[in-house]
């Protein structure tokens, strides 16, 4: 017999070659990693609004500009951004400062003409978002002054309303508009005992606040683009100061009195949608009225859709928002998409009308700034108040339900402080201001898919569980998604032949990382859009944790002595010999 020698055997076995641990596609995988997370902290830190406040010594009318870059949707642009400071209430001598947020973004002409100064809409909604910009700075100064109640160093924010909104049975149920009601008023009572002063937050005060930053900016006239609700701003500017304005454009226009919609105006529109859909076959060939179809759903409202409960109330103020929104770029809640939800009700479909119904529990409680909404919404109580206790204009189609929601049936008239001003601006002004109305035909208000997927999926499945439960729920925003993440990155990473340690390891540090990257795409940004971050944040964080898993396993294995490359099994290669002892 011949004794193989140890030499011998090794030259006979082929070498196993040592594992690389940072292979060119781990590399690659750690980059982009990195990168998302990154983009996300930076995401989350950069859209929370920076921090405003009245600086020791500062005088009312003193604008403090420092230079700066301002987003829009062609890129960033040179711009001044810096803080007013005006008194909270002009009426009272002894009111104390606030500050507001002012940005200027520069002209690109170096002959620029009159600056532009732009009103958002609202009430609630912050005046310091305007990404459109781009398109009016190449011969014009684009100038943004915070409103106060939303921007700056005082805000009027009321966590009791939007507690009572998330914890709603029905938007339009007589339990949830007096708690929404008595909610403004807990939260009126709260700031004025902090010292705020409610009186100040009014629409004069507002058009003051312009009035001042044209001042301190140095502008003779300015041109002012206003939309929605701050047409009203823009209206009231007009008329205090016409010698500041040169032109005003107003989009979507809301005189006086039209914080309280019309039930009546609402039934046009639905028939204007109906006439078209009329006009279209395959509209055509699934209902023979849309209107009726409407009306004829609305009355006979679906109370659950299998399982899951359909709250009517929330489904025709969504259906609402969603008609106000003509194209279905405004999805989830579009014009088309609330459409068709109506028309497979009526057919005996009642999915779209529980997705409505959630849609609006989830978007409606966190859409406001509620404290400035309700101060400015105060400017046509008078209105609001004739009629809710008239009971007329309620609309035939679908009633007026955005209206009964927002003034809680008329209840917000009498919670929150009366404005000062009601009286003075309660109807349109003669103007000399050279003024162009924009409105439109449809216009209701002016006389990745694991994670999206996995976020609607799962929200099915825990609304079984637990029907109570809202969309709005933050832990059900962040775990739904996050958690399919885990479970698809974990399946796509371990191998059969692993043991059971390993996996175990792998499925926890998936998970944690999914839940970690998932809270911090959350909380990056809001509203919808928080759904796309928390999975992309899930979706890294998840693959960070496993690879560092996958480092810490293939590191042991050296340690031991062990195939670097994990438990695979290597086979033999032809023709060579097994080590055995005794030899041949």
């Amino acid at each position: 017999m011949t004794r193989i020698r140890e030499g011998d055997r090794n030259d006979h076995h082929p070498q196993i070659p040592p594992s690389r641990s940072f292979t060119w596609a781990r590399i690659a995988a750690l980059l982009v990693t990195i990168v998302l997370l990154t983009g996300l902290t930076y995401l989350g830190v950069s859209s929370s609004p920076e921090t405003v406040a009245v600086s020791q010594g500062a005088h009312a009318g003193q604008l403090t500009m420092h230079p700066c870059t301002y987003p829009t949707e062609n890129g960033g642009y040179r711009a001044d951004c810096g803080t007013l400071v005006v008194p909270e209430n002009r009426a009272d001598p002894r009111s104390r400062l606030i500050a507001l947020p002012v940005t200027r973004i520069l002209a690109r002409s170096s002959h620029p003409l009159a600056p532009i100064f732009h009103l958002n809409g609202g009430p609630g909604i912050t005046n310091m978002t305007f990404p459109q910009a781009n398109r009016l700075a190449a011969q014009h100064d684009v100038v943004m002054v915070g409103y106060r109640g939303v921007d700056g160093s005082s805000v009027l924010n009321c966590p009791e309303v939007t507690a009572a909104l998330e914890n709603s049975a029905d938007f339009l149920g007589k339990a949830s508009l007096s708690a929404y009601s008595q909610a403004f008023a807990s939260c009126a009572q709260r700031l004025e005992r902090s010292g705020v002063d409610l009186a100040g937050y009014t629409l004069e005060e507002q058009a003051d606040d312009i009035e001042a930053a044209r001042v301190a900016l140095g502008y003779q006239r300015i041109d002012l683009l206003s939309e929605s609700a701050g047409t009203r701003l823009g209206m009231i500017y007009s008329w205090m100061y016409p010698n500041s304005v040169d032109r005003s454009v107003m989009i979507g226009v809301n005189p006086p009195g039209n914080f309280v919609y019309s039930g009546a105006e609402i039934d046009q529109g639905i028939e204007r949608y109906s006439a078209l859909c009329a006009q279209q076959p395959a509209c055509r060939a699934r209902t023979g009225n849309l209107a009726a179809s409407i009306q004829h759903t609305a009355a006979h409202m679906p109370s659950r859709w299998y399982f899951l409960p359909i709250k009517p109330g929330n489904v025709l103020v969504g259906t609402f928002l969603g008609l106000t929104e003509s194209t279905s770029e405004a999805s989830p809640l579009s014009g088309p998409m609330t459409l068709d939800s109506w028309i497979s009700a009526a057919q005996g479909n009642p999915s779209g009308l529980w997705l409505l119904s959630e849609m609006a529990g989830l978007i409606l409680p966190t859409s406001f700034v509620w404290g400035e909404f309700a101060s400015i919404g105060m400017a046509d109580a008078q209105p609001a108040e004739r009629y809710f206790s008239s009971g007329a204009d309620r609309g035939s189609i679908i009633g007026n339900p955005l209206a009964e929601f927002l003034w809680g049936a008329g209840g917000l008239v009498h919670a929150w402080p009366a404005n000062p001003g009601e009286n003075q601006y309660t109807s349109v002004q003669n103007s000399n201001v050279p003024t162009l109305l924009i409105g439109g035909t449809l216009d209701f208000e002016t006389p990745v898919v694991l994670g999206l997927g996995g976020f609607f999926g799962a929200a099915l499945v825990v609304l079984t569980l637990w029907p109570a439960l809202s969309l709005a729920s933050e832990l059900l925003r962040i775990l739904a998604p996050s958690g399919l993440i885990a479970l698809g990155l974990y399946l796509a990473w371990t191998h059969r032949d692993w043991d059971r340690a390993t996996k175990s390891l792998g499925l926890l540090a998936a998970i944690a990382g999914a839940l970690l990257g998932g809270w911090l795409g959350f909380t990056a940004t809001s509203g919808l859009f928080a759904l796309v971050t928390t999975t992309i944040g899930a979706a890294a964080a998840g693959n960070l944790a496993l690879i560092a898993v996958s480092l810490f396993r293939e590191r042991s294995a050296r340690g031991h002595g062990n195939d670097p490359a994990g438990t695979y099994a290597v086979a033999p290669a032809p023709g060579s010999l097994a080590p055995h002892a005794g030899g041949a």
